[in-house]
């Protein structure tokens, strides 16, 4: 297999050639220190990981999170995407806008489920699967709680997150991210479409 992300906090990304990803975790003690590098508490690490883990076992195959399939205990694989980044600077504007649309699409979906992505850098943590599905790819910064999505929401997080503020380049898409965006994610939405998963829920307490 071929190696083709070392870059994130827990995982060792391969190429396993046959349409999906082979998602190896890091060293604990190799975690912990990039996520201390960067501010975060042992308590954080622990709690993100917990629920990634859950989100692992409740929605194994799920399109949504470009169905993953746990391998071992520390390890799983996905289905191959290519990461919003990288098929913004490949795809023209329009389809660039249907993908903007797609992983808006995408947050109702999971808000659905019972729970959401809280920083929002789809640039870096969400891709499009071959059908044009956007799908979350990075289980490590989300929340089963509504409240806190609601306070996301109230201070627009979006807008802060990296993937706007670094990763969109002035210009048409940035516009129209922003736009849609600011449309989208509101209080009013939440309560349409969140839906409490009592699996989550219960097993979180």
């Amino acid at each position: 297999m071929k190696c083709i992300s070392r870059r994130g906090y827990t995982y060792i990304v391969y190429d396993k050639g046959d349409g999906r990803v082979f998602k190896k975790e890091k060293p604990l003690a190799h975690q912990y220190v990039l996520h201390l590098s960067s501010g975060h508490t042992p308590r954080y690490v622990h709690m993100h990981k917990r629920q990634a883990a859950l989100l692992l076992r409740v929605f194994a195959g799920a399109d949504f999170l470009a169905k993953p399939e746990r391998i071992s205990n520390r390890s799983y694989s996905q289905e191959t995407v290519t990461i919003l980044d990288q098929y913004f600077a490949t795809h023209s504007l329009e389809e660039n806008k249907r993908a903007v649309d797609a992983y808006i699409e995408h947050i109702f979906t999971t808000w659905r489920h019972g729970f959401s992505d809280i920083i929002f850098n789809c640039t870096r943590n969400c891709g499009v699967l071959p059908d044009g599905t956007v799908a979350l790819v990075d289980f490590n910064e989300v929340t089963f709680s509504k409240d806190a999505i609601a306070e996301k929401l109230r201070e627009a997080r979006w807008g802060k997150a990296f993937s706007y503020t670094k990763d969109l380049q002035d210009g048409p898409l940035k516009a129209y991210y922003a736009e849609v965006m600011a449309k989208a994610m509101t209080i009013e939405h939440l309560n349409q479409y969140w839906k409490d998963n009592a699996e989550l829920l219960e097993k979180t307490q």
